[in-house]
């Protein structure tokens, strides 16, 4: 995860998508998501908005746990801009209130997603794009 390569994006975005994201969720700490995230990656404003509000209302938010099933990371610049191509499957996970009341719930879902990266003495997530699989 610390170097530029396709190996590095790899390591980088399975860190992002399987450690980070669900962490963030459940302990509302947006230090090391705010780190990775570019200010101008949607997918992560999205991210720290919905976590923020969590934490603002009190809420508690249980992911279901990540699991990479494939990961792909290309080299589009040398040292420099990279994709990762992801499948990960994400246990079934609920959201609910200060009081315990259920607001939301998913079920187990596989997931397709793209990563674009930069590296400038670290990674940066730039773009995310998640869709799930049918079926």
């Amino acid at each position: 995860m610390a170097t530029p390569s396709a190996d590095g994006a790899t390591a980088a975005a399975e860190y992002f998508l399987g450690d980070l994201y669900p962490y963030t969720y459940e302990s509302t700490n947006l230090t090391a998501w705010d780190e990775l995230s570019a200010d101008t990656c949607e997918f992560c404003i999205s991210v720290r908005d919905d976590v923020a509000e969590i934490a603002r209302t009190g809420a508690k938010s249980q992911q279901g746990e990540v699991t990479i099933d494939q990961s792909f990371g290309t080299e589009v610049s040398p040292r420099e801009f990279y994709r990762v191509e992801l499948r990960f499957t994400q246990g079934a996970s609920v959201r609910t209130d200060r009081n315990g009341a259920i607001l939301a719930e998913s079920e187990r879902s596989v997931v397709d997603a793209l990563v674009v990266m930069t590296w400038a003495e670290g990674w940066q997530i730039d773009a995310v794009d998640v869709s799930a699989v049918a079926g």
